[in-house]
């Protein structure tokens, strides 16, 4: 299993470990590797966007490992939202903004996943919020200035505020 492991074969690997976990619940190494060859997929699905897939990999991942949620929950959420499924990945972005020991960068993807989230759950003035708290946070990501005023722009296009709507747009492109 270790070896189908190392040779990129993942699939057959986590059939090996399930094997050898069959024949002996006691093989710590064996239910690890069921775990971890779990994971390896969930990520390959998510890189070949195969989202849905990669959500039931990841799901089965943290069942398994109850103790791994944490270090997961993110790249959870994200194929969440990115397999149309953004209203149930919210509540897991909120769990891991929660968690204190996150490092600038996972805070920064976790709140951005939250703010895409928001709006293609349709909640535009959540996303609006998060936004804001994005520009506050990272004040040298341009992008996220860019997503705030688009989003600004779409609202008050939705509004019938069209000279509003028209300058916030400008103001996007001029970024």
């Amino acid at each position: 299993a270790q070896l189908l492991s190392a040779l990129g074969q993942n699939e057959e690997a986590l059939q090996a470990y399930k094997t050898a976990y069959a024949i002996d619940h006691q093989n710590v190494v064996a239910k690890r590797g069921i775990v971890d060859e779990t994971i390896n997929l969930a990520r390959i699905a998510a890189q070949d966007n195969k989202n849905a897939e990669s959500v039931t990999y990841f799901a089965t991942a943290i069942e398994l490992d109850n103790h791994r949620r944490g270090d997961l929950l993110r790249e959870y959420a994200d194929q969440l939202s990115f397999s149309g499924s953004s209203a149930e990945a919210i509540p897991l972005y909120r769990e891991v903004l929660n968690a204190s020991t996150l490092s600038t960068i996972d805070r920064k993807r976790a709140m951005k996943g939250l703010a895409d989230a928001y709006l293609w759950a349709g909640r535009s003035e959540e996303a609006l919020e998060t936004y804001d708290d994005l520009v506050r946070a990272f004040p040298d990501d341009i992008s996220f200035q860019w997503s705030k005023l688009v989003l600004e722009a779409r609202q008050a296009a939705q509004a019938n505020r069209n000279k509003e709507s028209a300058d916030l747009f400008a103001q996007a492109v001029g970024i």
